[in-house]
C-alpha cells in the first residue's frame, strides 16, 4: 500500500522545463498588488545571465526580482503598489553572458487593488473587559494576499456604539470594553453581544462578527521577542536602555495593548548577573514599577505599551566581564512564564594608561598630550 501511494505521488511531481539559451516571455501577469510574474519558455542554467525591468509608459519602476527554483519563472516585485493602467515588462540578455532574447516583451493591464474579503481573525468571540481590547481582521484582495491598508481606511462600526478606534498601522481595532461596561448608564454588561461590522474601502467587501463581553482582562500569556538596542549601538553595556519585542495575550486569547494590565497582571524580575537598576517607583495607579526590568508607555507609535531595561550607570563597582541577564515574566492568570537570555558586556574602560617618551617643555596653559592606553 506504501509503495502504491509513492508511486501515485511521484506522478504528480511536474516536470522540470528544459534548459534553454534563447529566452521568450510566455506568459505575464499581474499576481499581487504589487507583483507581476513572468513565465518564459524554459529554465536558465543561470538567472543572473538575463535583466528583467518593469515600466509604466517611459517611467522605470524600481522591482526586486525572484526566481522559482525550476528557474523558469520570476516574480518582480515593486516598491509600491501598481495602479491601473498597462506596464510593460522587458528582458534583457547580459552581455557575452550565453543567452539571447527572441520575444522579450509584454503589456500587462493592471486593475487597482480592490478588497474582495475581510475575515476577522481573533481566537475567540468573547472578549474580556479591558481598556484597549484588540480586534484583529485580515482584509484580502483580488489576488488572495492580505492588503497593506490600515483600519483607518475601513468604515468600521460597532452596535452599539462603543468608540472603537481604528488602527493607522494595521488591520485592528480598539475599544474600551471596560469603560462601556462601568459607564454610567451602562453600554454593556457582562454576557451581552455586540457587534462589529467593517467595510471596506468603496463597498468591495464587507464582514460582521458579533462579540460576548466576558470577564475583567487579565494577562494569560507572554511570549518574548529579539532585543532592540539604543540607536547606532550593536552591543547592551552599562547605562543602556533597550527594549525587548513581546506579546501579551489574555485569557480569551486577544492581545493585551493596556500599560495597566500589564502591570498589574504580570511580574518581571532578572535571575542573572545584577547588572540592572534596582528598587522600584509607584505609577499613577498605585501599581509597583520596577526599575531595571518592567513595562512602560508606548514610545514608538505602535499603541503597545514597551518592555523596557534599564542596566546599572558605569562606576568603580561596575561588572568588569560579560555577564547574562537571564529576564523572566509571569502571566498571573495562569502563572505562565517567558524568559530571555540577554548578554550584558563590559565597558571599555583602560585598565592601564601610560605616557610615552616625551623630551620637549610643557608650557603653561598646554592641554594636549599625546598617550596611549592599554
Amino acid at each position: 500500500m506504501l509503495l502504491v501511494a509513492y508511486e501515485a505521488k511521484k506522478q504528480y511531481i511536474p516536470a522540470k522545463p528544459d534548459t534553454v539559451t534563447k529566452v521568450s516571455v510566455v506568459k505575464a501577469e499581474a499576481t499581487g498588488a504589487k507583483t507581476i510574474t513572468v513565465t518564459l519558455n524554459g529554465a536558465l542554467a543561470d538567472t543572473s545571465k538575463l535583466n528583467a525591468t518593469v515600466s509604466r509608459g517611459s517611467t522605470a519602476m524600481t522591482v526586486t526580482p525572484k526566481w522559482n527554483e525550476t528557474k523558469n519563472q520570476v516574480a518582480l516585485t515593486l516598491d509600491t503598489k501598481m495602479t491601473e493602467g498597462t506596464y510593460t515588462v522587458k528582458l534583457e540578455a547580459v552581455k557575452d553572458g550565453g543567452l539571447t532574447v527572441d520575444k522579450g516583451t509584454a503589456d500587462v493591464t493592471v486593475q487597482n487593488e480592490k478588497i474582495t474579503k475581510i475575515e476577522f481573525v481573533n481566537a475567540s468571540e468573547t472578549v474580556a473587559q479591558g481598556e484597549k481590547v484588540k480586534i484583529a481582521f485580515k482584509a484580502l484582495n483580488q489576488y488572495n494576499e492580505q492588503s497593506d491598508l490600515s483600519a483607518s481606511r475601513f468604515n468600521i462600526v460597532t452596535s452599539p456604539e462603543l468608540g472603537a478606534q481604528s488602527s493607522g498601522s494595521e488591520q485592528a481595532i480598539t475599544i474600551n470594553i471596560f469603560k462601556a461596561v462601568n459607564n454610567t448608564p451602562a453600554l454593556l454588561v457582562r454576557d451581552q453581544l455586540f457587534a462589529v461590522t467593517i467595510m471596506a474601502p468603496d463597498n468591495t467587501a464587507q464582514a460582521s462578527k458579533t462579540f460576548k463581553v466576558g470577564d475583567r482582562q487579565s494577562v494569560a500569556k507572554v511570549e518574548l521577542g529579539d532585543i532592540k538596542m539604543p540607536s547606532s549601538k550593536t552591543q547592551l553595556e552599562a547605562g543602556d536602555t533597550a527594549t525587548i519585542a513581546y506579546k501579551a495575550y489574555d485569557q480569551y486569547g486577544f492581545e493585551v495593548a493596556d500599560l495597566k494590565t500589564l502591570r498589574d497582571g504580570t511580574s518581571t524580575y532578572n535571575t542573572g548577573a545584577n547588572g540592572l537598576k534596582t528598587g522600584t517607583t509607584v505609577d499613577s495607579n498605585g501599581l509597583q514599577v520596577d526599575n531595571g526590568f518592567d513595562f512602560y508607555d508606548d514610545e514608538d507609535g505602535d499603541n503597545r505599551p514597551e518592555l523596557k531595561i534599564f542596566t546599572n550607570d558605569v562606576d568603580e563597582n561596575t561588572f568588569q566581564v560579560e555577564q547574562e541577564l537571564n529576564l523572566t515574566v509571569v502571566a498571573h492568570q495562569s502563572g505562565a512564564t517567558a524568559s530571555k537570555k540577554v548578554k550584558l558586556n563590559a565597558p571599555k574602560i583602560p585598565y592601564e594608561v601610560s605616557f610615552g617618551s616625551f623630551n620637549s617643555t610643557i608650557a603653561w596653559g598646554t592641554t594636549t598630550f599625546t598617550c596611549r592606553s592599554s
